[in-house]
C-alpha cells in the first residue's frame, strides 16, 4: 500500500441567500433545503443515537467497527471458486466545529481488512479530508475542501485483472470548488471538482507485471444548476455538466490516447409530496468525444434518480436508477453505458431493530468491443442498536455477473459490531 503523499487540492464555496415573503404569500425559504423522506433505518432516534464529544470549539464522533465475514468465491472466479475468512477492524474519526457562524470538519478512516486464508487479500485502505465553510455576510458563504484515499478495488469490479496474485490499488485525491446563490424562489450554482487518479501495477503469474499506468489521469469535472421552486415542495431545475479526463501518454502497453470530453445537460425536479415521498428526478443528453478516433463518440440519454416512498410508518421503500458514461477500467476500452436500478426496503420491527432487504440490476454495454455485462446484487440485513454506544448488524449479499470474460456468482456474510465510545 503507498504511503499518502502530497495531493492535489482545490477549495469549494457555497453561498445561500433566504428571502421570506410577506404573510399572504407562500414561503420558499426551505424550498432547496428541505430534507428527504428519511429510510426508517436512518431515522434518529435519541434512546439510541451515539453523542459526540466535545473537545474544545469542536465535536468529534469516534466509531469503530469490528467484522467478520465470510465469501464463498473470494477471487471472484468462473471455476475453482475459493471460499475464505476475513476479519475487519474499521476505526473512524468524524470533527466538525460546533459554531452559530463558520465551520471547520474533517475525516480520517483506517480499513483494515485481514483475510485468514489468503494473505493477498488483506490490506489497509485509509481516508483524510478536510473541509470548511466561512460566512462572509448573512447571505454569502465560502466553503472548501480536500481529500485523500488510498483504496482496494474489490475483485469484482470491471476493472480487475484475471488472474492477478493481488486486487489492484489505487490513490484518488483532489478538491472541489461550489459556488451557490439562493433567492426566494430561484437557486443558482455552480461546482467544480478537480481529482488525480495514480493506480499501482498489479502482480500476474510467473512473476510478470500488468501494467496499470494507462488509467492514471486528472478529472475535472463542473457543473452548473439553475433551479426554480414552482412551490415550496417543487423545484424544477436544468443542468449543465462537463467533464475533461486528461490520462497519461501512451506508452509500451498502451497504443491508445485514453483523454476524452463530456457535455451532459438534463432537466430534471426536486420534489417531496407531504409527509410520505420524496425525490430527485432528471432527465437528459449525454455526449462523449474521444481524442484517439479509434474511440467511437458517444451520444445518448442520460438518466439519474431517487425515490424516498414511506409505506407506514416503520416502513420505507428507496429506489435509485441511473443512465450514463462510464469507464470500466480496462486496456481494450475506455467507454461503457451504465444502467442500473436499485431497490432497498426497510422496515422498523421496533424503535431499535430494523430489518433491511434489497435488489439491484447494472447492465454495462461497452462501446468498442463486443462486450455487455448483466450484474446482479441481492442483499438482506439486520441492524439491533443496544443502546447509544453499541450497534450489532448482520448481512448477506449475493452477486451475480454474467458477462463474456467475467463471469461469476459469490455470497458474502458479514457481522459487524459498531462501537462509539
Amino acid at each position: 500500500m503507498k504511503p499518502i503523499t502530497a495531493r492535489v487540492a482545490a477549495l469549494s464555496a457555497a453561498s445561500a441567500i433566504v428571502l421570506s415573503v410577506s404573510s399572504q404569500a407562500q414561503d420558499y425559504s426551505t424550498a432547496f433545503d428541505r430534507d428527504p423522506v428519511l429510510t426508517a433505518d436512518k431515522r434518529p432516534n435519541p434512546e439510541t443515537d451515539p453523542v459526540p464529544l466535545p473537545v474544545g470549539i469542536f465535536v468529534v464522533q469516534p466509531n469503530v467497527d469490528f467484522g467478520v465475514g465470510w465469501s464463498s468465491n473470494i477471487f471472484a472466479g468462473a471455476t475453482n471458486e475459493e471460499a475464505a475468512t476475513f476479519f475487519q477492524f474499521k476505526p473512524t474519526f468524524d470533527v466538525s466545529s460546533d459554531w452559530a457562524r463558520h465551520a471547520m470538519g474533517g475525516l480520517l478512516q483506517f480499513d483494515h481488512v485481514e483475510n485468514s486464508d489468503f494473505s493477498s487479500e488483506s490490506f489497509t485502505d485509509v481516508k483524510l479530508g478536510l473541509n470548511g465553510r466561512l460566512d462572509l455576510t448573512g447571505t454569502l458563504s465560502v466553503s472548501g475542501r480536500l481529500f485523500s484515499e488510498d483504496i482496494t478495488e474489490d475483485r469484482t469490479a470491471l476493472a480487475s485483472v484475471a488472474g492477478a496474485l493481488e486486487p489492484n490499488e489505487f490513490s484518488r485525491s483532489g478538491g472541489g470548488i461550489d459556488l451557490q446563490h439562493e433567492g426566494q424562489r430561484w437557486l443558482f450554482g455552480a461546482q467544480v471538482d478537480l481529482t488525480a487518479f495514480d493506480y499501482d501495477d498489479v502482480e500476474v503469474p510467473l512473476s510478470l507485471i500488468q501494467d496499470q499506468d494507462f488509467r492514471d489521469h486528472d478529472e475535472i469535472d463542473g457543473r452548473i444548476r439553475v433551479a426554480y421552486a414552482v412551490d415550496p415542495n417543487w423545484v424544477a431545475y436544468t443542468e449543465a455538466q462537463r467533464i475533461e479526463a486528461d490520462f497519461d501518454l501512451p506508452g509500451i502497453f498502451n497504443a491508445f490516447n485514453r483523454d476524452y470530453e463530456g457535455n451532459t445537460v438534463s432537466v430534471g425536479s426536486d420534489f417531496r409530496l407531504g409527509d410520505s415521498v420524496s425525490g430527485d428526478i432528471g432527465v437528459g443528453f449525454m455526449s462523449y468525444t474521444f481524442t484517439d478516433p479509434t474511440y467511437a463518440d458517444i451520444e445518448d440519454v442520460s438518466v439519474s434518480g431517487n425515490v424516498q416512498w414511506a409505506l407506514a410508518e416503520r416502513t420505507t421503500i428507496e429506489t435509485e436508477f441511473s443512465r450514463g458514461f462510464f469507464d470500466p477500467g480496462i486496456l481494450l476500452d475506455i467507454a461503457a453505458i451504465e444502467t442500473g436500478l436499485n431497490v432497498q426496503l426497510a422496515h422498523g420491527v421496533s424503535p431499535n431493530v430494523f430489518l433491511t432487504g434489497g435488489a439491484g440490476f447494472n447492465n454495462y454495454e461497452f462501446e468498442n468491443i463486443d462486450r455487455s455485462d448483466d450484474r446482479i446484487d441481492v442483499n438482506l440485513g439486520a441492524n439491533w442498536r443496544l443502546n447509544k454506544n453499541i450497534w450489532l448488524e448482520s448481512n448477506f449479499e449475493l452477486r451475480d455477473s454474467s458477462s463474456p470474460v467475467q463471469e461469476f456468482t459469490e455470497n458474502r456474510v458479514l457481522f459487524r459490531m459498531r462501537v462509539f465510545p
